[in-house]
């Protein structure tokens, strides 16, 4: 393994591999890293708790779709690519490389369980199924009050997180019902300041 660099500290990283001379240079703290280490760490997140829009075209489809499509990208350029199934269970597998670990991936998106933990209450993620240091790639509707905590859980304890919003469906609009348009532009409010406060918290969305 040889010398690569250095990088600043994230949580969960190895005290005994800070370089001390960088460390007191720059002011903040920095470790070590090796020209194995420089594969990415991919963890792609798809939310499976809301199914809302037209068939074929709905949230859910939308969210395997996509973490379908990025799961082989990254995989093709040699990252470290992991899935999180948020549902109401909680599946994952840890990032992994080659064409047997794109295989085990894609099964857990049609259904099998290989960890998982009930999610109806679970507002922090699982420490085994996020390495240090992993970007996090999150395809959600923002639907689900749980998962929302999640993310910001997870921005909290140093992870980048990148959210894609699929979804493409609204309440559906009545010309004459005043009950009906009022609540419509409530709920439209409510997407906003999810979508703000994520950014906020610096979740790009």
């Amino acid at each position: 393994i040889e010398f690569a660099g250095v990088r600043q500290f994230v949580p969960g990283d190895r005290q005994r591999r800070i370089n001390w001379p960088a460390t007191t240079r720059t002011g903040t703290v920095q470790l070590n890293t090796f020209t194995a280490e420089r594969t990415q760490n991919i963890v792609v997140l798809a939310d499976a708790t809301a199914s809302v829009g037209e068939p074929g075209a709905t949230s859910l489809d939308l969210a395997f779709r996509a973490a379908a499509g990025t799961i082989g990208c990254y995989l093709a350029a040699g990252d470290r690519v992991g899935l999180i199934v948020y549902a109401d269970r909680l599946s994952w597998i840890g990032p992994g490389l080659g064409r047997r670990h794109f295989h085990r991936l894609m099964d857990l998106l049609v259904g099998s369980h290989p960890g998982w933990e009930l999610s109806a209450a679970l507002t922090r993620l699982p420490k085994a199924a996020l390495p240090p240091g992993a970007l996090i790639l999150v395809f959600s509707p923002l639907l689900h009050p749980r998962l929302v905590e999640a993310l910001r859980d997870l921005r909290e304890r140093g992870f980048s997180v990148l959210v894609v919003d699929v979804l493409t469906a609204a309440p559906a609009a009545r010309s004459r019902d005043r009950v009906a348009g009022l609540a419509r532009r409530i709920w439209r409010l409510e997407q906003q300041a999810i979508r703000f406060s994520l950014t906020e918290l610096g979740i790009p969305v």
